[in-house]
């Protein structure tokens, strides 16, 4: 799990928002949101300690980050991404005209779906040395 992805994972559990954690280690809520998206992390070695105590884990539990090799495995031959992915819109349309999916659950519906785009373009560019001119 990378660094955004535990934040998000920890902050949830505890039933905090972005700008209450924000308020509790002194930075603003746009730096726990782009921690969370993968697109910024704590630049003084100060703000990891204070998110891993406001979170209550050891701070290098939040430096770490560990890519594992997703799970691809197709005997038969039946994955189709093309159909997987119309499949997938047409259950976020779903999810997004839901009574019970209120605005904030939108958004860190779009921020994990984010992280998980962030994951998958490490492990590719870490295992598979892509062309990134694609």
């Amino acid at each position: 799990m990378n660094f955004g992805s535990k934040v998000r994972t920890l902050r949830k559990s505890l039933k905090l928002s972005q700008s209450e954690l924000a308020e509790k280690i002194g930075v603003s809520t746009r730096s726990i949101a782009g921690y969370e998206a993968g697109t910024s992390i704590p630049r003084k070695p100060a703000t990891y300690e204070a998110l891993a105590e406001a979170l209550g884990v050891d701070a290098n539990y939040l430096r770490t980050e560990e890519i594992d090799k997703p799970e691809l495995s197709d005997p038969k031959g039946e994955f189709d991404c093309w159909k997987m992915r119309q499949e997938i819109l047409q259950n976020i349309r779903k999810l997004f005209i839901c009574d019970e999916f209120g605005f904030d659950d939108q958004m860190d519906f779009m921020a994990d779906v984010e992280q998980l785009f962030l994951d998958a373009r490490m492990w590719t560019r870490k295992y598979e040395k892509i062309d990134e001119s694609r």
